[in-house]
C-alpha cells in the first residue's frame, strides 16, 4: 500500500496540471498492470493443477469461479458500464 500511495503521491503534487496529468498516466499504466499480471498470476495458478481440460467450456467455468473467488478475497466492488 505505501508504493501505492507514494505513486498517487507524485500526481498530486504536480507543479503544473501538464505534469500531474503525465504523472496520472504513467500511474495508471503502472498499477492496471500489475492487476492484469496479478489476475494472471492467480489464473495460471488455477490452471497448472489441471492436466488436461476435456473442453474450452470448463476451462471457461474453471476461470469464471476463479475471478469470483479473487474478487471476494480481494474486496473489489465490479460494476458494468455502458449498459
Amino acid at each position: 500500500m505505501k508504493v501505492f500511495t507514494m505513486d498517487l503521491k507524485e500526481v498530486y503534487t504536480a507543479v503544473t496540471k501538464e505534469s500531474a496529468l503525465e504523472r496520472l498516466i504513467t500511474f495508471k499504466e503502472k498499477w492496471n498492470t500489475n492487476i492484469i499480471e496479478g489476475l494472471n498470476r492467480q489464473f495460471r495458478k488455477v490452471t497448472k493443477t489441471k492436466s488436461a481440460f476435456p473442453n474450452d467450456d470448463s476451462l471457461r467455468k474453471i476461470l469464471y469461479l476463479a475471478s469470483n473467488n479473487i474478487v471476494k478475497k480481494n474486496g473489489f466492488n465490479v460494476t458494468r458500464t455502458g449498459e
